[in-house]
């Protein structure tokens, strides 16, 4: 935290405690782009600017900490490896990734819990695939 000009408080945006959001967007072709931003409107806006075809924010999460949504953003990426296209822009259905995204969170979630409070460097180190495909089974 850093003091601002005006006199407010400002929390860096990379700061692992700072407000962020899971954000899938879709572009004209139908290929998703999931990322995470803390304001995934000003981010939608952003790479429309590069991008001649239409994006539409199909999907946004709820705030979560930086820390959290990196964990499960990856979490995400890695699970959907086979509809990957290119960077994080990947061909499948939006519901399979919304389905994805709540499946990651519980999975992060249950895996911090185990970890309990070490560094976050520690914790992202730990965090690997056993019992994922499970609580996807159980999750429906």
């Amino acid at each position: 935290m850093r003091g601002h000009p005006t006199g407010r408080t400002h929390i860096n945006s990379r700061h692992p405690s700072a407000p962020c959001a899971l954000y899938i967007v879709r572009a004209g072709c139908g290929s998703l782009k999931v990322g995470i931003a803390a304001d995934p409107e000003k981010r939608l806006a952003e790479l429309q600017v590069a991008n001649p075809s239409e994006l539409v924010l199909v999907f946004k999460s709820r705030q979560f900490e930086r820390e959290i949504c990196e964990q499960v953003e990856e979490h995400i990426h890695r699970e959907l490896v086979h509809h990957h296209l290119r960077g994080e822009w990947f061909a499948c259905e939006v519901a399979f990734a919304i389905e994805t995204f709540h499946a990651s969170l519980r999975w992060v979630r249950a895996r911090r819990g185990e970890l309990g409070h070490r560094k976050t460097e520690q914790r992202s180190r730990n965090l690997g695939r056993p019992r994922f495909r499970e609580m996807i089974a159980g999750a429906r």
